[in-house]
Order: structure tokens, then sequence, then C-alpha cells
């Protein structure tokens, strides 16, 4: 007689768990779209920002995509704002379609996603404006930035790079869909000089914006001598109407093996040919208040000189000095600047280089804090705050410092703890998720505790 295995009931519940276990599981789900009236200049009033799962606990840098709309979603940047939502990458993001990561040669990146509103066409200056602020507010990795857009946003795309090699110089990619704008061939030289990567697409039947622009952009570029490289590409879909968006856009839609996304990713500005190959750009306040720049080269090709400039904000710079490049040079070479005036609170410098033909490339902005006053020993910018605020302490007491953020009725929001080795020292404190709001912040250390009043937009 065999003998009978028998099975106890098993609990509903349980059930109900193995069946959450064996569900595909939907990694979107954790994203963050946030919709943000903040105005960055007279033709850009509002943007939504996505940032990466994890943004808010490290310091890691992050690609960067700017996606510039369509002419149907222009607005006014807050009642407006949501119209931004219709097409392409933060459509996608919405409905939690967009891939928190993709993969590209065995490494994994997540982007940062930055979608303006415009009130107007926006010009090439307008989407400078919105990657300057991109760069001064977000931990943004220089070398991966990448410009898309659809129709008008299109056509303000191949503008973007089209405008001057400065610009064109600034990002790792360029990818317009059916884009409204035919350009002259000195724009399309400018890029082409740049060895900027393109990959423009357009439908073959479209009725709004001709295919023309398309085709004719991608034959200037490649017929540049030298010839660009990498070549400029072009996926022209067999279809009727403007809608090219949907199917570039697709996370799922490959040409030649990759989607657009991971297309992008297959190149960094590092490794494009520029005059300039950077090694490293540091600011640093000196005792007596001015500021050092020091920054190292790699490699120079046809350089002239580098420009100094300093903004109050990440978007207006101004020129402060100028230094002179070593013109070619495949050595290391070191050179300094001194700020003997900055600002009394938040500086930001960006340096430019401008070479022997007169074309400018942009690098790297930092971003520093000066106390206002000899008696001034804590203090906190930028205030209000938007994302991260820089908490300074001008001080000779050194040790454990633990900072706590209270709400109006006392309630604790958020903690920080940190170790002062140094006189003058700052400490970026997120303020990632922490909802809008006045706060106090209460600052603690060995024999000294002050309050700070901050405020959340």
């Amino acid at each position: 007689m065999k003998k009978m295995c028998l099975l106890r009931p098993v609990p509903f519940i349980l059930y109900a768990v193995i069946i959450i276990f064996l569900l595909p599981v939907n990694t979107a789900v954790c994203q963050t779209h946030t919709a943000r009236s903040v105005t960055i200049n007279s033709n850009c009033k509002g943007f939504y920002e996505y940032l990466p799962i994890n943004y808010a606990s490290g310091n890691q840098t992050y690609p960067l995509i700017i996606f510039i709309h369509g002419v149907g979603e222009l607005g006014n940047g807050t009642t407006d704002l949501s119209k931004v939502l219709a097409n392409g990458p933060p459509n996608l993001i919405e409905q939690k379609k967009f891939p928190v990561s993709f993969t590209v040669n065995g490494n994994s990146f997540s982007f940062i996603v930055i979608s303006p509103q415009f009130v107007a066409w926006p010009s090439a200056t307008d989407v400078n404006t919105v990657l300057d602020y991109a760069v001064a507010n977000y931990r943004i990795d220089i070398d991966r930035v990448y410009i898309t857009g659809l129709s008008m946003g299109g056509g303000a795309t191949w503008d973007y790079a089209g405008a001057n090699t400065g610009y064109a110089s600034r990002i790792a990619a360029l990818l317009p869909v059916c884009g409204a704008s035919s350009l002259s061939q000195s724009a399309c030289d400018r890029i082409a000089a740049s060895n900027l990567p393109v990959w423009a697409t357009h439908n073959n039947g479209d009725d709004v914006v001709t295919v023309q622009n398309t085709l004719n952009n991608v034959s200037k570029i490649n017929s540049h001598l030298p010839a660009p490289n990498p070549l400029a590409k072009q996926s022209i879909f067999n279809a009727t109407g403007h809608n090219a968006w949907s199917r570039t856009y697709d996370p799922n839609w490959r040409d030649s093996g990759y989607n657009v996304y991971e297309w992008m990713l297959k190149y960094q500005r590092s490794t494009l040919i520029l005059p300039i190959k950077m090694k490293s750009f540091d600011v640093r306040l000196e005792q007596d208040n001015t500021v050092l720049l020091n920054w190292v080269t790699e490699f120079e090709n046809r350089s002239d000189y580098f420009s100094i400039q300093r903004s109050r904000d990440g978007i207006s710079f101004e020129s402060i000095g100028k230094v002179q490049a070593k013109g070619n040079s495949q050595a290391e070479n070191t050179y300094r600047f001194m700020d003997p005036q900055p600002f009394p609170s938040l500086n930001f410098y960006r340096l430019a280089e401008t070479d022997i033909d007169n074309k400018t490339y942009y690098f790297e902005i930092r971003k520093l804090l000066i106390p206002p006053g000899s008696n001034f020993e804590i203090g906190i910018a930028p205030n209000p705050v938007f994302n991260n605020a820089a908490l300074f302490i001008n001080s000779e007491l050194m040790g454990n410092i633990s900072c706590t953020l209270l709400d109006m009725t006392g309630r604790i929001i958020r903690s920080y703890q940190f170790q002062k080795d140094q006189i003058y020292m700052q400490q970026i404190l997120s303020m990632y998720n922490v909802p809008r709001g006045d706060y106090v912040l209460m600052v603690k250390g060995r024999d000294f505790s002050q309050s700070l009043r901050i405020s959340k937009q």
C-alpha cells in the first residue's frame, strides 16, 4: 500500500503573497516626476524634473536628458505646465514606462530628465540657459549631456547645436525628432566640426514638417570636410502623419541594436575630439576671502586662452579674467587664477576656452559659498532652497556636527551628521522630497548650538 502525502491547506494570505511574487515587477513605479514652477528666464518659467531613484542618498553624478516639447505644449510654466506631459520622455515617465536604468557596454546608467516648458519658440540661448540651470542645480555628469526634442523642439534641438561650436561642444549627442528647422551649411559645418553624434528621425509622409529638413541637415553635416566622426545618422520611417516621436522614444524600438537612450549613452564628451582635455578644475576659498581657481589640462590643440566666468545664480555669467593657454601640448599643464572680490554669498565659476580659430568651448561649473562677514559663523544658502542647501560654518570649533530639520510644529523632518575638520567648511544638505514650507534647522556641535530659519520651494 502506497503512502499518501497529505497537503495541509494553504492559508489564503499565503496564496496572495505567492501570486504577488510571481507577478512581473515594474521597477518604474519607483520613479518620481515633479513639476517645478521656477523661472529660468523670461521664456521658461517652469519644467518637469525626473530624478533617479537614489538621487537623494548620495553624491553620484548622472547623465542628463533635456527634452524640448512641440509647439502645442507652449505655456506659462504654471497652470499650463502639465501640457509638457503630452509626448516624449515626460509622457513615458508619467505613465511609468520609462526604464529606471539602461545598460551599455556592461555599465548601468540612470538619467536625470529635465523637460522645460517654453512660453514661445525657444532660441539656442534659451536652451543653453536651461542647460546652465540644470548643471548649476543638479548633480550632472557634464560629459553625458544629451538634448532631444520633437517638431518645434526638434527644430530647437537642431538650432542649438548649429548656433556655435561652444554650444555643440557642451553636449555628447543630439536627437532631433521630425525637427522643424532647415539648417544652413555653416550651421551644419559647426556640428560636424564638433564631431557631435547626431541621430535624426522623421516620417517620410510627414504633412506638417517636411522630411527634407532631416534629409538635408544630415546630408550637409556628413558632406563637411573632414567628415565628422561619427557620421550623422537618420531613421526615416515609412509612415504618414507628423508623429515620429512615439516610435522614436519607445524604449522597445531599436535600430542597429540600440534604442535611442542606449545610443546616447554610447557617447560622452570626453571621448569626442575637442581642443582641450580637462583633467581637473578646483575652486577654493582662501583665508583672506579671495577665491583661488586651479585647473589642469592633459591635452591642448590650437588653444589660445581661457576665460574665467562668474555668476550669482549659475545662469547669467560674466567674464572676470583671462589666462593665456599653451597652444599645442600633450603634457599636463597647470593654470591658476585669483578672484580678489567674490560675491558675498553664493558664487558660480565656469571655464571657457577659445582656440586660435576663435571657437569657444565651455567646461566645468563650480559652486562656492562665501561667508558674508568676519563675525558670521553659520549660514545656509540658497534660501529659499530648491533641492540641496549648502550649510557653511566658519569657526575654529571642530568635531561632530548634528543638524535637525524641524517643521513649524517642532516635528523632526530630517537629520544630518558630519565631521568638521577645518576652520571653514561647507556641507551639502539634501532637501529633496521635503515638502514646500518654512522650517528650522538646529545645528549643534561641541560647545555651540544655533538655529537657522530656512524655506523650501
